[in-house]
């Protein structure tokens, strides 16, 4: 008897510090504190929210408190439904009211139904519908749960991946550099060539175009459609739209030149170019440019297919010295900019550069003057998105905890106490192996694996702890 009271004075314990920190990471995401949002509460800018009435947000406030007092009560079997409720109330309360320095709601629909969740927990361990104190679960059932725990990972992991397609293109956008169709997002500067592929371009092949220059771009084979300016005139191939509108723009020899107040235009829809580029799940913008001034904002228009400042198929811009990539997908949106691709401090000069833009399946990446640029949009950004985290170090950080210290558990818990080793090294393997499948997929090594690891091993640890449930003495108790 002493043995299982030994166990549970750090099993139940264990998991509600566990279950604290999902809560904590759960609802102060996205972390960014401000006084500011508490500013805009008190001026009532966001305050007429503080009661509002949305089936999901009251069904998730309620689930997500359950578990609050089923680990209370089974923790103390002697507190009764006005305590538990008290304290799951106070932890609602103080959750609410951090979030008053956060980008989110403070609602007392939210304080009222976790206390009622709370309540729903105490009454489950009251029947004991669920009894934390004599949990034992066989072998075999461990066994699945680990499998499935594994499959749901890789599901997340691997589902923006899947999702990010280009089949929601509109086929009905103009093709236009220089400015947006709206004529509000001018950019100056001078356009050499561009070429739309309907692949990812290599490493290699990038540095092979960048090598061959401005005047062998256009003998360079391969893409859609193409465009060249160098000749004092246009030149087209692939599915170029045949008739092209210049508007303010004018060509010298070195090409086509855009200053602040032109744009060049495709007079109908380029139907046939998102056409082609829609049926495949990946693209690559190749332009040589040059910026007439370094800082620009809008973003600046270099290259777009879209039909306005709030919809497009792709769109390649300078911001401020930056260059920004935005790619309309289901988890980007129609506007291509929940998610987006920013690479800072880009335009540095104003001599001539070449620039590859690169998707595949929502992995983006640039290439300026044939050499990757350090940084790039993978599933694992869509999946922060997915899970309303932000997208700091921190958020990284929550993101594995959420979803490795689960699974580290479940991977060590079919294990015996002898043989934790193995379920621990089972986790790492498991790690190694979604962070390969990533790299497989184009991916670079992303610290988050690294997070995951460290996020993991606790999982596996608390495995240990429930492990001696497993004893024949402790099994007699039942």
């Amino acid at each position: 008897m002493n043995r299982h009271l030994s166990h549970h004075s750090f099993w139940l314990p264990s998991i509600l510090s566990m279950y604290i920190l999902f809560l904590v990471l759960m609802t102060m995401a996205p972390y960014n504190f401000s006084e500011e949002w508490l500013r805009l509460f008190l001026d009532g800018e966001i305050r007429s929210q503080i009661v509002h009435f949305h089936v999901y947000d009251l069904l998730n406030n309620l689930i997500l408190f359950i578990p609050m007092g089923l680990i209370l009560k089974s923790l103390n079997p002697s507190f009764g439904w006005k305590r538990t409720i008290l304290i799951g109330g106070m932890v609602s309360l103080t959750i609410e009211t951090l979030q008053l320095f956060l980008p989110r709601t403070t609602s007392l629909n939210d304080l009222f139904m976790n206390s009622v969740g709370t309540g729903v927990g105490w009454v489950i361990a009251e029947k004991q519908l669920i009894n934390l104190n004599r949990w034992s679960i066989g072998s075999g059932i461990r066994r699945g749960m680990a499998l499935a725990a594994m499959l749901i990972v890789l599901i997340l992991l691997q589902l923006p991946f899947f999702v990010n397609s280009l089949e929601g293109w509109d086929e009905h956008f103009h093709l236009m550099a220089g400015n947006e169709e709206s004529l509000d997002r001018p950019w100056a500067g001078r356009i050499m060539g561009f070429r739309i592929h309907d692949r990812t371009l290599k490493t290699a092949e990038v540095d092979r175009r960048f090598q061959a220059g401005v005047d062998g771009f256009f003998f360079e084979s391969g893409g859609i459609a193409a465009c060249d300016f160098t000749a004092g005139s246009v030149s087209k191939e692939g599915f170029m739209p045949d008739s092209m509108i210049q508007e303010g723009v004018f060509l010298d020899e070195e090409g086509m030149v855009f200053d602040g107040k032109s744009r060049f235009r495709s007079a109908m829809p380029a139907k046939e170019i998102s056409r082609q580029l829609k049926a495949k799940p990946a693209f690559s913008i190749e332009i040589w440019l040059q910026t007439f001034e370094i800082l620009q904002e809008g973003p600046a228009r270099i290259l777009s297919l879209s039909g306005g400042t709030d919809s497009r198929n792709f769109t390649l811009g300078q911001s401020s010295s930056g260059l920004q990539f935005r790619v309309r997908t289901p988890l980007a949106g129609a506007n291509g900019s929940r998610i987006c691709l920013f690479q800072e401090n880009i335009f540095q000069d104003t001599l001539a550069h070449h620039i590859v833009a690169t998707f595949n399946r929502g992995v983006q990446k640039i290439y300026v003057d044939g050499r990757s640029v350090p940084g790039h949009i993978g599933s694992l950004h869509y999946l922060l998105r997915l899970l309303h985290l932000g997208d700091t170090r921190f958020s990284w950080a929550a993101m594995s905890v959420l979803l490795f210290t689960p699974t580290g558990f479940f991977l060590a818990w079919p294990w015996s106490r002898q043989r934790i080793l193995r379920g621990m090294t089972a986790t790492v393997l498991f790690i190694a192996l979604a962070a390969a499948y990533g790299t497989m997929q184009g991916q670079p090594f992303h610290l988050f694996y690294a997070f995951a690891l460290a996020a993991a091993l606790p999982g596996a640890v608390l495995a240990r702890m429930h492990e001696p449930c497993r004893s024949p003495k402790y099994d007699g108790l039942q």
